[in-house]
């Protein structure tokens, strides 16, 4: 009996959390069905890499000094204030 060859496949990394990933996931299958490949889903949270990679700042992390043009700006102060406009 031959044996078939093992069906080429595509290796998709991805992160639960990012907008890219998303966008890229909704359109792989239709990618990669017709032409014949098969799809190896492999998650991954970017989270624990920021904390072990010291020179790489979290995005999440928020501003130690927020910028002075906007420090202080509302939506009902903006109207009246030049660095809105």
């Amino acid at each position: 009996m031959a044996t078939m060859p093992p069906t080429p496949a595509i290796e998709f990394w991805y992160e639960f959390a990012s907008p890219y990933c998303y966008l890229s996931a909704a359109r792989i299958e239709a990618l990669a069905v017709p032409a014949g490949l098969a799809i190896v889903w492999r998650p991954f949270l970017l989270g624990p890499i920021f904390n072990v990679v010291p020179t790489n700042p979290r995005p999440t992390r928020t501003r130690r000094r927020p910028r002075p043009s906007i420090a202080g700006a509302t939506w009902s102060g903006c109207a009246s204030t030049t660095a809105c406009r």
